[in-house]
C-alpha cells in the first residue's frame, strides 16, 4: 500500500486498485492495509475512483487516516476488506491537534461523498466506517453500505463527543449506525449490483436518488463532477448514490430477437421530403436510432 507521515502541500490519490494487501500484526504501525495517512495536519488530501478489495490490517482495512483533518474521500469501492475496527476506513481525530484554519474547498472536517462500501467485515467496531474524533464530525453523503459486518456497527461506528455526525442521501441501515448522528433522505435497499466492481443501472434504487449540492451548518457540500470510471455525474437527472454513475456508452445489437417488440413504424410512407419515425421499447431505459439509406449510407 502507501504510507504517508506528516505530508505537506497538497495529496491526491486518484484511479488505484489496492489489492490484497496486508499489515503484519507484528508491525509497529499495524494501520491501513490499503493506505496510511498519519499527522496531514495543514495538508489537503483527496481519495478519488480507487478499488479497496481483500486488504487487511488491525486498524483501517482500506484506509487509516489520523490527524488529517482536511480530507476528501469520494468514488471509492471499498470491498471485501478486513480489520479489528473500520474495515474499510479508520478515522481518528485526537483532541487538541491544530487544524487548518482554512482551506480552498471551505471545510475542515473528514467528507466522504459518493463511495460503495459492500461486504467488509471486522471483529468489533465499525465494519465499514470507523470514527474517533474529537473537536470535528464527519460529514457522509450519496454513499452505498451493503452487508458490512461488525460486533457493533455493522456499517459505522461514532465515538466522539457531543456533535452529531451527518449522514444523507445513503443507502444505509439505521440499525447498523453506532453513535451520534443526524441526517435526511436516506434509505435502506439492495442497491442491486450488476457487477463484481459496483456498478448499477436504472433498475437500481440508488439510481438519480443523490444529491449534487447540499449546504450543512452553513457550508456547501458538491458531489464530484465525475464517477469511478470518469464519467459525468450527473448523466440522467438527479446524481446516482455510490461510486458508480449509470451512463450509457454503447449499444447492445440484437437484444430483440423478436422484431415486433420494437414496434417500429414511420409516418407518412411512402414520403418525398420527411417522415416522423417512432419506436416503443417494452423495457424502461435510454434508446437512439440510427437511420440508413437503401445503399447503406448512414443519414
Amino acid at each position: 500500500g502507501i504510507f504517508f507521515k506528516e505530508p505537506t502541500g497538497k495529496i491526491t490519490v486518484s484511479n488505484n486498485n489496492f489489492i490484497q494487501n496486508i499489515v503484519p500484526l507484528n508491525e509497529s504501525n499495524r494501520s491501513g492495509g490499503g493506505i496510511c495517512l498519519l499527522d496531514a495536519y495543514e495538508t489537503e488530501v483527496i481519495f478519488d475512483a480507487n478499488y479497496f478489495n481483500n486488504n487487511e490490517a488491525y486498524n483501517g482495512g482500506g484506509i487509516f487516516s489520523r490527524s488529517s483533518f482536511n480530507l476528501l474521500v469520494t468514488n471509492n469501492v471499498f470491498e471485501g476488506n478486513e480489520s479489528h475496527i473500520g474495515g474499510g476506513m479508520g478515522i481518528f481525530h485526537p483532541a487538541g491537534k491544530s487544524k487548518l484554519s482554512s482551506s480552498s474547498r471551505g471545510f475542515n472536517q473528514p467528507t466522504l461523498i459518493n463511495n460503495t462500501f459492500t461486504n467488509n467485515s471486522v471483529d468489533y467496531r465499525g465494519g465499514a466506517l470507523h470514527f474517533q474524533c474529537e473537536e470535528i464530525t464527519p460529514i457522509i453523503l450519496n454513499s452505498i453500505f451493503w452487508e458490512n459486518s461488525a460486533i457493533y456497527g455493522n456499517d459505522v461506528y461514532y465515538w466522539a463527543g457531543t456533535s452529531d455526525m451527518t449522514i444523507s442521501y445513503c443507502d444505509i441501515d439505521p440499525d447498523d449506525i453506532y453513535g451520534n448522528w443526524g441526517g435526511i433522505n436516506n434509505f435502506y435497499q439492495d442497491p442491486v449490483f450488476i457487477d463484481s466492481l459496483c456498478h448499477v443501472d436504472t433498475d437500481s434504487p440508488c439510481f438519480n436518488t443523490g444529491i449534487d449540492i447540499i449546504e450543512i451548518e452553513g457550508i456547501t457540500f458538491n458531489c464530484p463532477d465525475s464517477d469511478y470510471d470518469g464519467d459525468p455525474r450527473p448523466s440522467y437527472g438527479n446524481v446516482d448514490i455510490g461510486a458508480d454513475e449509470f451512463y450509457v456508452i454503447g449499444i447492445l445489437h440484437n437484444y430483440f430477437t423478436d422484431e415486433a417488440k420494437i414496434q417500429l413504424r414511420a409516418y407518412p410512407n411512402p414520403f418525398t421530403v420527411s417522415t416522423t419515425i417512432e419506436f416503443k421499447i417494452p423495457y424502461r431505459g435510454f434508446a437512439g436510432a440510427k437511420v440508413y439509406d437503401m445503399l447503406g449510407n448512414k443519414i
